[in-house]
């Protein structure tokens, strides 16, 4: 069968509050996002594996906080000072200047200020070399995002659809979040390949087109009568 043609590109994902999905695998995350005021020393870093959702979070906290997102250029201090005091450093194990590191957080500490450090690993992992910087990361609390749990990752498999104007069916979703890796990094696949496989119209996909994106990927789809519950692979 010949693969339906792209009617529209699909947006740049929207990495908002809005957007953002809440479940048991990240609510006390979040949660601790949201009392930043509270976080001990000013500082709170967020770590967790690739496409486990750390980026849109932490975007997420920027907005509702109000805080700048640095993005490597110019000096970090400045920022945080432009912003109220309020700054995210993604892939904070990366950060240069660890005299300027630690001068920042310092700052935040004695002046009431919030930052918010990403990165795949926590801080006490972080191969600095300065002692004195060393002791400061040692010392920030760590939030750590996981695989994605069912209810989440439906979720944002569905989002991500509706983006490119698809509608998953229910049994559809389910299938997925069963046979798919559990990361959104997955997920953003996923829904790719699902752009690609699917035949347009107003109905929501059936589980048949998901079984052929997952296929499509590499991956182990089974049909889904040889599961128990599921049918064949032609319904919905």
């Amino acid at each position: 069968m010949a693969r339906q043609p792209r009617l529209f590109d699909a947006p740049p994902e929207d990495r908002t509050s809005a957007t953002l999905q809440v479940s048991e695998s990240n609510r006390s995350a979040w949660a601790m996002l949201r009392r930043w005021t509270a976080w001990p020393g000013g500082a709170l870093a967020l770590a967790g594996p690739a496409g486990s959702g750390k980026s849109h979070m932490a975007r997420a906290w920027a907005e509702i906080a109000g805080a700048a997102l640095w993005d490597g250029e110019g000096r970090a201090l400045e920022a945080f000072e432009a912003a109220g005091r309020r700054l995210v450093i993604d892939n904070a194990n990366r950060f240069a200047d660890e005299a300027h590191l630690a001068l920042l957080l310092d700052a935040a500490r004695a002046g009431g200020g919030a930052i918010l450090l990403v990165a795949q690993e926590p801080p006490q992992s972080w191969p600095m070399a300065l002692k004195d910087l060393r002791s400061r990361l040692a010392a920030i609390p760590v939030e750590t995002l996981h695989d994605p749990d069912d209810e989440l990752l439906a979720g944002v498999l569905a989002r991500l659809c509706k983006a490119r104007f698809i509608k998953l069916s229910d049994k559809a979703a389910t299938y997925l979040t069963l046979h798919m890796e559990r990361s959104f990094a997955a997920a953003h696949a996923v829904a790719d390949a699902i752009d690609r496989e699917h035949v347009r119209g107003s109905r929501p996909i059936p589980v048949a087109v998901a079984v052929r994106a997952l296929r499509s990927m590499g991956m182990n789809a089974p049909d889904p009568d040889d599961e128990a519950g599921e049918g064949s692979p032609e319904g919905t």
